[in-house]
């Protein structure tokens, strides 16, 4: 590394004295630190730069991405808004008043005068059936209750049984 100073410079260039004075001792300037430092000042900024901006960038992902989770929250609501219409629109469907109005209007059902109810025991039912079928055994002769009673007529008794029973 060469140092040099300017005051040695300018001795050079008018005349060859020896004194140096303070001040030309004080101006000495190194070559190659002084490329270094300026190097490592340029660097320093350009990081410092580079920092700055993917700060910058992160910012604006971080707005963009608030943005969606706004949007996302505002559609959410508006569905469960619209779930809730949805949800009380079926209920009022479904009430029994409703349901009554819209069968005498439009599906030409009346309400009837009188309720008659029915009420049957299969339980009896089939233990008649039972000693029906005994006397029929001990009695021979009796046309009239073997046509009443045949296989045929057993199963549609069940089966109006059965459909009263279970809808």
């Amino acid at each position: 590394m060469v140092i040099d100073t300017r005051a040695e410079i300018l001795l050079r260039k008018r005349s060859k004295r020896k004194k140096k004075s303070y001040l030309v001792k004080q101006e000495r300037v190194k070559t190659g630190s002084s490329m270094i430092s300026l190097t490592f000042f340029i660097t320093s900024i350009v990081l410092i730069g580079l920092l700055c901006f993917s700060i910058i960038l992160l910012n604006f992902q971080i707005a963009q991405n608030q943005l969606k989770i706004n949007n996302t929250r505002k559609e959410i609501n508006y569905q469960s808004e619209i779930k809730e219409r949805l949800n009380f629109r079926i209920a009022q469907l479904q009430s029994p008043q409703r349901i009554f109005e819209e069968a005498i209007a439009n599906l030409g059902m009346s309400n009837p005068d009188e309720i008659n109810y029915l009420n049957i025991d299969t339980f009896q039912l089939v233990e008649q059936q039972k000693l029906l079928e005994e006397n029929q055994d001990t009695q021979v002769g009796s046309s009239g209750s073997e046509n009443f009673f045949n296989p045929e007529f057993k199963e549609d008794v069940y089966k109006t049984i059965l459909t009263l029973l279970f809808p």
